[in-house]
């Protein structure tokens, strides 16, 4: 038979995000399925090498009978699982071991069980699931042992005897009882008056009234007592005490006093650190005196018998006769703990020694932020206050991933009058997040700040923490805790809190929690700095706008509403409104700083080079101009960002382009990209993983400064460009659109900087594809910009056509693959065609050659199977093999085949273990609810391929001599002789 030692956690829902660590490790969030799963992301890592999820091997083969471990998994998806662990070498070194690695694929759920191997040095194990693709639903796990014999769990008796917090006494005894009445553990656990002798328990299960505790850590007292060796069974099994107010921070007294004082091993331990969690599992040895706290430990009673003593705590602690004769065993695991408060963890004042106590140190204008630990001190002296960054709060979040975007809490926050941010008692407010952390390490590189402050207006009673994160060498991600304050008054007042200047941190953030029901009316980041170090950028905002009324006029109100009514603003931007539509009446449009341009239809390109002609012809000439889509939505305080980074830039990165964030607008805290490169076959991707910045780490990793190469470029939806580089004799290319803002940074040889917090929500492109757009439009642009040489020799764009031409020849996809020839031929057509062209008349054309998606039928309906839609079905080597040589069958006889139909996903992709033999194919455009259809056509098929390789062969003759044509008239493009003239602009 098999009995679980400890089941995997995965954290509750509300739980604080500096605690997220103690249960797993990852960069994408993890929310619960309607079916009670852990939704886990495709190409993320979920590491449970933690200190509630890993499993203390060592200690459970020291003091118990268990042997040999398993690891059962509940799960479904495609993934990797690795078993490794850790251990401690002569030197005092933590190294890791491999202990197995596996790879399952299965979208049915499943439990898997593994074996961790009995000869590994290993002091604790663990596990870690990558999922390769699509996401992975985790319904839970456990550790477990084989076993001959039924263990029966010893009889413990439950003693929370003395007075102390009421709600956390009632909810410790709730806790109790319910477990009580668990048929696992009924009759073996139970309550005792703590005023009596202990009768029938084998040990006693002490726990203060004031400890914060969780049923899990009682389940992993009685199992590990259910296995104890004999000659262990005379030991205390201590739990740990966390700090309720940083749920991460171990008290490091490891529940005891070393015979020796001086073997003290610290104050505190951050268990979010995976090294820490090997080290705090370190066996020590130790014969303990007494017990330093007294939160929860759990005594064998045959102390209690042998003095006659009433078991509460304080007579334990104090007796005598509990610590002669060299004291006993203490049992420390990884897991069992209870959390409380400083003041609550009893300090023994052994070999009298001279007790001292931290000075607090008065630190605020309002004299009553107070220092209490003395691991940090600093001063809040300044000269010259230049504000940087302010705290936001949001009362409009419409999910629980958009909080996340401004502050982490299990409390909801109702703004009162949409500026004050009410606390409530008893309640955390994490704010190292994506719009109210703060980015030293940019900062202080591309800026002259050297100093940070944090300002908060405030009333009631909070303590604060000030903290930071950074990332080492190998990837490793570290907290730093820089400040520890309180903070009461019932009137309104300003406190001030410095930054250390002396730290690792990466990016800066703080915790506040409440002690009773408080107040914040406003906050900030600032500096310290000289006001000649101070520029005064002049800023051209250009949008370029077709027909999207709602999405300008709104932002407009934004814009209008929120920066221009402050001066400071006001003087620093104009913004450009360049309407290719015509459909904006100026009335309703412009304001002193709000200009419209009417415009004729032509593209993004022709649009931008009219706003930053307008912009630079202005008679506020602007040092910088910022170029945006138009269907986006702003968030206002990047602009602010914005000006204060330009105002403090060094003269080093004077030429840098801005780049600011696409987050996407149909999960707002999902970012697409902040920089973009061009792979190796032309194909233009987002250097950064798909980050969900609603998750803390996510944050940290997405200030990861991303190494310039001659591939990258920044998108125009939301970037800086100094007025310096875009002049009127530097204007983009004329391609109407796509790829404009790609060239822009080629030919530039721009240099980017990114930050949180300056961004755009954009539409996505997932459920808009256009194969006009796509494969037209977007290849046609690139084989320009490799003639002009914009791309490095490495990049292969001719190759990524071939391939993309055979796949959707293989879909039966004719007009889209004849779109891609299109692209070659109009290429090969010149400069000259290019600068010639009624753009937004041909793009018209185009569009009409595409396919034309219907509304779904429920004959289609009963074909779908959405939940595999975007998977693919495997095929043997003798499948691939007659798919690739006959053109999915388009050399093969009709007659003797079965007739197939394959359904797919429309837009990009390859499926063809779908596609295999079929005749038919539908192509499933699920979020818009329509379908397409298509039809195996030999006739078709010989007519575009015929067409495709005459295409080539002259592509391959001419491609030298086209070249140079593109780079002889390259500056006549960009000019503004040529563009004037274009969009007749005197």
């Amino acid at each position: 038979m098999d009995k679980t030692l400890q089941t995997v956690r995965m954290g509750d829902k509300g739980i604080m995000d500096n605690t997220i660590n103690l249960f797993f490790r990852a960069a994408a969030d993890v929310f619960i399925t309607h079916d009670g799963a852990f939704n886990l992301r495709p190409e993320n890592s979920y590491d449970f090498y933690t200190y509630f999820n890993s499993f203390s091997l060592k200690k459970w083969r020291k003091f118990t009978t268990v042997e040999k471990l398993f690891l059962e998994i509940d799960i479904s998806g495609s993934f990797y699982i690795d078993l490794f662990g850790h251990y401690v070498d002569g030197d005092g070194v933590v190294q890791k071991e491999v202990l197995g690695k596996y790879f399952f694929d299965s979208y049915r759920r499943q439990k898997y069980t593994l074996e961790f191997p009995y000869d590994s040095l290993s002091e604790v194990v663990s596990f870690l699931i990558y999922v390769v693709e699509d996401d992975a639903k985790f319904y839970g796990g456990r550790y477990f042992t084989e076993t001959d014999n039924e263990r029966i769990m010893p009889a413990v008796s439950v003693d929370i005897s003395e007075t102390g917090d009421d709600d956390l006494s009632l909810r410790s005894t709730r806790i109790l009882k319910q477990l009580c009445s668990n048929p696992e553990y009924k009759g073996r656990l139970f309550f005792r008056d703590g005023k009596k002798k202990t009768q029938n328990a084998d040990y006693l299960l002490h726990i203060d009234p004031n400890a914060y505790i969780e049923d899990d850590s009682i389940k992993r007292i009685c199992t590990f007592l259910s296995f104890l060796k004999d000659e262990y069974k005379d030991s205390v099994l201590s739990a740990s005490v966390l700090d309720i107010n940083r749920r991460n921070v171990q008290f490091k007294y490891y529940g005891l006093t070393d015979i020796n004082p001086e073997n003290e091993a610290g104050y505190e331990t951050d268990l979010n650190n995976w090294d820490q969690v090997i080290l705090n599992e370190t066996d020590h040895e130790r014969k303990a005196r007494g017990l330093i706290n007294s939160f929860y430990y759990c005594i064998p009673s045959s102390f209690l018998k042998k003095t006659d003593l009433p078991i509460t705590a304080s007579a334990f602690y104090d007796h005598e006769k509990y610590t002669e004769n060299n004291g006993y065993n203490i049992v420390t695991l990884n897991g069992i703990c209870a959390w409380g408060q400083e003041s609550n963890v009893i300090i023994p004042d052994t070999q009298n020694e001279e007790k001292t106590e931290d000075t607090d140190e008065l630190l605020s204008l309002a004299s009553k932020v107070l220092l209490k630990k003395d691991h940090r001190k600093g001063t809040v002296s300044y000269d010259h206050k230049e504000h940087i960054q302010d705290i936001l709060f949001q009362d409009d979040c419409d999910t629980d991933e958009f909080i996340r975007l401004f502050y982490r809490s299990d409390d909801r926050v109702h703004m009162i009058n949409n500026e004050v941010f009410p606390l409530k008692r008893d309640k955390w407010y994490d704010f190292s997040t994506y719009f109210n952390s703060f980015s030293l390490s940019k900062w202080k590189k591309y800026t002259h700040i050297k100093r940070v402050f944090l300002e908060l207006e405030l009333s009631g009673s909070v303590y604060i923490e000030l903290m930071g994160h950074y990332v080492d060498g190998n990837g490793n991600m570290h907290k730093e805790w820089l400040g520890n304050y309180e903070f009461y008054n019932d009137n309104v007042q300003k406190v001030i809190m410095p930054f250390p200047e002396d730290i690792n941190s990466d990016v800066l953030a703080f915790i506040i929690y409440a002690r009773d029901d408080s107040f914040i009316y406003g906050g900030s980041y600032f500096t310290d700095i000289s006001p000649q170090i101070r520029k005064k950028p002049h800023v051209s905002l250009v949008t370029t706008t077709y027909k999207k009324e709602n999405f300008v006029v709104k932002n407009i109100e934004l814009i209008n509403n929120q920066l221009f009514t402050s001066n400071k603003y006001k003087e620093a931007f104009d913004w450009f409104i360049i309407d290719n539509g015509n459909t904006l009446m100026k009335s309703g449009v412009e304001r002193e700083n709000i200009h419209l341009i009417e415009n004729k239809n032509v593209g993004g390109a022709g649009g931008f080079s009219c706003g930053i002609m307008h912009a630079n012809n202005y008679k506020k000439k602007p040092t910088h101009i910022v170029l945006m889509d138009d269907d986006v939505l702003f968030s206002v305080d990047s602009f602010k960002r914005l000006y204060t980074m330009l105002s403090l830039l060094r003269d080093e990165y004077k030429d840098h382009f801005i780049s600011g964030a696409m987050l996407e607008m149909e999960a707002r805290h999902i970012q697409h990209e902040d920089i973009g490169y061009t792979t190796e076959l032309g194909e233009h991707r987002p250097c950064k993983p798909r980050y969900d910045l609603s998750v803390w780490d996510s944050v940290i990793r997405n200030e990861e400064i991303i190494s310039h190469d001659d591939r990258q470029y920044a998108g125009w939806w939301f970037c800086c460009i100094p007025a310096t580089i875009a002049r009127n004799d530097n204007l983009p290319l004329p391609v109407f659109i796509r790829g404009d803002d790609i060239e822009y940074s080629h030919r530039n040889k721009a240099k980017f900087i990114t930050m949180n917090g300056i961004l755009i929500w954009h539409q996505g492109f997932t459920h808009k594809f256009s194969a006009a757009l796509e494969l037209y439009q977007v290849h046609r642009n690139d084989l320009v910009l490799n003639a002009l040489g914009r791309y490095s020799s490495d990049i292969d764009i001719i190759k990524r056509m071939k391939i993309l031409f055979r796949e959707e020849i293989c879909k039966f996809n004719y007009k889209g693959a004849s779109l891609i020839a299109d692209a070659i031929e109009d290429f090969m057509k010149g400069p000259k065609f290019l600068m010639s062209l009624k753009a937004d008349r041909y793009m018209k054309k185009q569009q009409a050659k595409d396919n034309k998606l219907t509304d779904i039928t429920s004959g289609i309906e009963a074909m779908i199977e959405y939940e595999t839609l975007y998977e693919d079905k495997p095929m043997t080597q003798f499948q691939e093999n007659i798919y690739k040589k006959t053109y999915n069958g388009h050399f093969l006889p009709v007659t003797g085949f079965k007739s197939r139909i394959g359904v797919i996903p429309y837009g990009w992709g390859n499926w063809p273990g779908k596609q295999y033999m079929a005749s038919v194919i539908y192509a499933i455009d699920d979020y818009n609810h329509k379908y397409v259809k298509y039809e195996k056509s030999f006739s078709k098929f010989k007519s575009l391929t015929d067409r495709f390789s005459r295409l080539m062969s002259e592509y391959y003759v001419r491609r030298k001599e086209i070249s140079i044509e593109y780079k002889m008239h390259a500056k006549e493009m960009t000019g503004m002789d040529f563009w004037s003239e274009y969009l007749r602009i005197e």
